[in-house]
């Protein structure tokens, strides 16, 4: 491994979801190989790429369709790859900062919003029935709640350097929200 790479892979989040631990945040590392060098892209420009890419696929998943909903996928692993690509450039140039955090950490959330908002307004659109939009509200509420606990943890746990349980048992769990079976039958839009 040379040394580029080397320092890249300092900068994955330990800790993390598994998904992203051995999913999206070496393929952010592989991206992140070719691109970080060129001064131009910033993480805070990568961050904008990022929810452009929620945005867009948010649109797939309304549209509907087969393909709409596999371009979707596609697009929403794509922005979480985009998403771990800003905060390893910004630790591998060493330009972190509290407002750039901030500015992630608030697009994540919109992006949560879209998507939950999206599948559940196309549930209820080929469906007729509201249940879906208020699983997609518990489902937003219960993320909201995810992201506000990490914060509170690490806020309150940074001055000694320490983890709480909460945070510890944060970053090791799967998140798994209960919902009802909602059947949807997938048509494709006339």
């Amino acid at each position: 491994m040379n040394d580029r790479m080397s320092r890249l892979w300092a900068t994955k989040t330990r800790d993390d979801e598994w998904w992203s631990s051995f999913v999206t945040a070496p393929l952010a590392i592989l991206i992140n190989y070719a691109v970080v060098d060129v001064r131009w892209l910033t993480p805070n420009v990568i961050t904008l790429l990022s929810l452009l890419v929620a945005l867009v696929s948010a649109v797939f998943i309304v549209t509907g369709g087969p393909a709409g909903f596999v371009i979707a996928a596609i697009l929403i692993q794509s922005s979480h790859v985009f998403d771990c690509m800003d905060g390893q450039m910004a630790r591998y140039r060493k330009t972190s900062s509290a407002s750039g955090s901030y500015y992630d950490r608030a697009t994540d959330q919109i992006q949560v919003v879209l998507w939950f908002g999206a599948v559940g307004y196309a549930a209820y659109d080929q469906s007729g029935d509201v249940l879906p939009v208020f699983l997609a509200l518990i489902g937003i509420a219960f993320y909201s709640l995810r992201g506000y606990t990490k914060y509170v943890g690490f806020c309150q746990n940074s001055a000694s350097g320490q983890n709480s349980i909460i945070t510890h048992l944060l970053r090791r769990s799967i998140y798994i929200l209960p919902t009802l079976p909602v059947h949807v039958r997938i048509r494709e839009k006339t």
